[in-house]
């Protein structure tokens, strides 16, 4: 797994990036945390608006971490975390690059 770090108002905040199956047990204690409320973006790939297009990322974070997973690899676990019960909001919000 690759993981970076980011400062946000004066807080290291870590970012990560799963590379293989066995990065999720991460993700998965991340989502299983208690947050009632997570933040959630995504990115598509060029031409999104065209037939076929297909999301690139999908992004889910706290105010301490962050998960950046990449939807050829991980779009099951990603549509899970979207249904997870228990969560009471989840902020979105879709931009491209």
């Amino acid at each position: 797994m690759l993981t970076l770090t980011h400062s946000v108002g004066g807080t290291t905040v870590g970012i990560h990036f799963p590379e293989r199956a066995e990065d999720m047990d991460g993700f998965r204690a991340f989502l299983a945390g208690g947050d009632k409320v997570l933040a959630f973006d995504t990115r598509h790939r060029l031409g999104h608006l065209q037939p076929g297009h297909r999301l690139r990322l999908a992004q889910f974070g706290n105010g301490r971490e962050a998960w950046v997973l990449r939807t050829d690899m991980f779009a099951a676990e990603a549509a899970a975390a979207l249904r997870q019960p228990g969560r009471t909001s989840c902020t979105m919000r879709r931009s491209t690059c």
